[in-house]
Parts: C-alpha cells; sequence; structure tokens
C-alpha cells in the first residue's frame, strides 16, 4: 500500500494494490476482502463492521489459530487483524488524517501500530505539502533517532539516495522535465504474490 500511496491517492486503489500482493488463499488476504465487502455495506459504521471482524477473526477459534497469543488469549496479536484495522481506518477515515487514525486505534489490540500505518498509507498519498500544518510542526530537525546516527533531514538524504538507486537498478531513469524538475521514470512492474 505505501508503494501504491506514492502514486495513488484513492484509498481503495491503494489497499486494492496492496490484496494484489498476498496470496487470495489466505486468511489475510479473505479478512482484508471482508473488510471492503463490510465497509460497502456499512459505509457510515466502522463499529458494525468493527464487530463483524471481532465476531469472525478474534473470537472465532478457527481464525486464531495464528495469534501470537493463541486461541484462548483476551489479547491477540495478529498480522491479519492488523491488517483489518489499518484498512478499517482508511476506508471509514475517508481521507482525514484525524479520523484515520482514530478509527484505526479505536479498533484496539495493536493499537500503537495499526493507526501509525494507516496514518503513514494516508500521509504519503497526500504528500507532505498536503498534510495539516499539525502533523508538520512538531518534526524535530535535529535531533539524532536513538540508536542512530540519523536526525529528520539526514534520513530524507539517506532515503534519497537509496531511491535513487532502487529506481535505476529497476531500469528507471531520473530526469529534468522542461521546466527543470526532476522527474522519475519509475518501469512499472505487477506484482508477484509469494
Amino acid at each position: 500500500m505505501y508503494a501504491e500511496a506514492f502514486f495513488e491517492s484513492d484509498i481503495r486503489k491503494i489497499i486494492e494494490a496492496g490484496l494484489a500482493c498476498i496470496p487470495d488463499e489466505r486468511q489475510y488476504s479473505e479478512a482484508i476482502n471482508d473488510v471492503i465487502r463490510w465497509h460497502d455495506e456499512n459505509p457510515e459504521d466502522w463499529q458494525k463492521t468493527w464487530q463483524l471482524i471481532e465476531d469472525k477473526y478474534n473470537l472465532n477459534p478457527d481464525y486464531r489459530k495464528f495469534s501470537c497469543s493463541g486461541t484462548a488469549a483476551d489479547f491477540n496479536i495478529d498480522a491479519k487483524l492488523n491488517g483489518a484495522y489499518i484498512v478499517m481506518g482508511l476506508l471509514y477515515g475517508k481521507g482525514d488524517m484525524d479520523q484515520t487514525i482514530l478509527i484505526s486505534m479505536r479498533c484496539g489490540m495493536d493499537s500503537d501500530c495499526n493507526p501509525s500505518n494507516a496514518a503513514g498509507v494516508l500521509a504519503t498519498s497526500l504528500g507532505l505539502e498536503n498534510l495539516p500544518e499539525k502533523y508538520k510542526t512538531g518534526i524535530d530537525d535535529t535531533t539524532k533517532f536513538s540508536f542512530t546516527a540519523y536526525d529528520f533531514p539526514s534520513l530524507l538524504n539517506v532515503c534519497e539516495s537509496l531511491t535513487r538507486t532502487a529506481v535505476v537498478r529497476a531500469g528507471g531513469k531520473i530526469e529534468k522535465n522542461s521546466k527543470g524538475v526532476e522527474e522519475f521514470i519509475i518501469p512499472v512492474q505487477t506484482p508477484v504474490v509469494g
């Protein structure tokens, strides 16, 4: 979803691009498809969709087999639940950063990672220039991240350098357009499902 979000603003298309990378016959794919369907059936009621997820994927032991906490524990960290809550936040958040974060967080379970991922995908699709100012004013440009040599600007520089290398290695190019602005020409590749 992150990769697609650089080029797409339609949340549904971003989710579908992520889904295209997951084997159809897996519970993870089933959960994401269920969330999409349940959202279509209840587009204004995220809590109803949450309850459907709870009943099928959290309370049903057949869907708890891969939970890190087993089939009976109250707390359930499971990739398919995390994915479902991220997709819920994106769909029901309707492009609003606050609502996306709030809904993903209120789903519970792994409620720090899920809203962060939903917000990250949405922020990527919006672009830094379109983020509400309150999400940019707290960026610390001077403090190094724990256990690294990077502050925020140096991290951006490293990411840009790695991106440039990756684009060229994948057969793409970096060219200047008629206005002298660099453009990345990235070859489109069909995802290969593992």
